[in-house]
């Protein structure tokens, strides 16, 4: 066995993790809360918590870092830091909700973060607001991305130089809204004026009623809406910013896929090739820095790059002029 000159203590695994767990129920954190802060799938959290060792590095300091047993993120990780809020910001938000309520997204959800990289305008968030209320004027579904709604119990609040709104939030003298019950329609997402954005919601597809929650996941929704709000964060962008080279820092996050099966759900017309192929994971995970002008023009290229993650989970790739046919049928619907 090698020598080593320096004294270091081996690591007591177990002990890390009884901390973690008393820490995390002080905090009054459901396992289910404590995965999303971490940004890890349930799974992965209650492998943690029974004390294998067989997660990756990076997901176990994601966990420890959630109850504070390593350092916060890095200054110099300014999206990292505004996630992390994000996500603790939106666990106060649904912390009255039962656990399995739908607006706590029991059964997944997707998670879309990104940043621009160059010269922004929008020096503060009424004038950030202003450019969200523009772009959201250009839609190509009846729920675009980073919604702003009209009631005023919901209508979008600002908090020192970022902009949040949480759609699940419920009307005044009532106990719930009744988005509330369909996880789909319970957005919850900020913007902040230096160009970050986050946005988190349910899978559409635990919203119907044709298929239980956590059953099937459609073969189109994801392609289309993330070629919606690839399309919202351009248009944002060239409100926001002069630059011709302004840039996207782009992540996006799928989980609560194992169990599913691929479905033509939202629309049973058009035929995907490997229609009911099963899930091999929990989470898929994707991102890609994108010039503007790529999203513009090249649109198909970007989202076939970034949706590929997602639809490998079900053991299938997804072809190009698949993508472009789905796209361009979105994009000549205008709302």
């Amino acid at each position: 066995m090698p020598s080593n000159s320096r004294d270091l203590m081996g690591l007591n695994w177990t002990a890390l993790v009884d901390e973690t767990l008393r820490r995390r129920k002080k905090e009054k954190l459901t396992q289910k809360s404590h995965a999303a802060l971490a940004g890890v799938s349930i799974p992965t959290m209650a492998s943690f918590e029974r004390g294998e060792t067989k997660l990756t590095l990076g997901k176990a300091m994601d966990i420890l870092r959630v109850v504070g047993l390593v350092q916060e993120v890095p200054p110099d990780d300014a999206q990292g830091l505004f996630v992390q809020q994000a996500l603790r910001r939106w666990n106060a938000l649904t912390a009255h909700l039962p656990n399995d309520a739908p607006a706590r997204f029991p059964h997944g959800y997707y998670r879309i973060d990104y940043y621009y990289e160059g010269t922004l305008n929008a020096s503060t968030p009424e004038a950030l607001l202003r450019h969200l209320t523009r772009t959201n004027d250009q839609k190509h579904s009846g729920w675009p991305p980073f919604r702003i709604p009209a009631r005023d119990s919901a209508k979008p609040d600002i908090i020192e130089n970022t902009i949040e709104c949480w759609l699940g939030r419920g009307k005044e003298n009532e106990e719930s809204f009744p988005f509330t019950n369909d996880a789909a329609h319970c957005d919850y997402w900020r913007a902040s004026t230096d160009g970050r954005m986050f946005l988190i919601s349910g899978h559409r597809e635990d919203s119907g009623e044709t298929f239980p929650a956590g059953q099937i996941f459609d073969s189109i929704l994801s392609l289309t809406r993330l070629g919606e709000i690839l399309l919202h964060a351009a248009r944002l962008g060239r409100m926001m910013s002069g630059d011709d080279d302004l840039k996207l820092h782009f992540r996006a996050q799928y989980t609560g896929l194992r169990g599913r099966q691929l479905r033509s759900w939202a629309n049973p017309m058009i035929t995907f090739p490997e229609e009911g192929t099963a899930a091999r994971g929990d989470e898929a995970y994707s991102e890609m820095v994108i010039a503007i002008s790529d999203i513009e023009n090249n649109l198909e290229d970007v989202v076939t790059t970034l949706i590929a993650p997602l639809y490998e989970r079900f053991n299938t790739k997804v072809q190009k002029i698949f993508v472009a046919a789905q796209l361009n049928q979105l994009k000549s619907v205008r709302l």
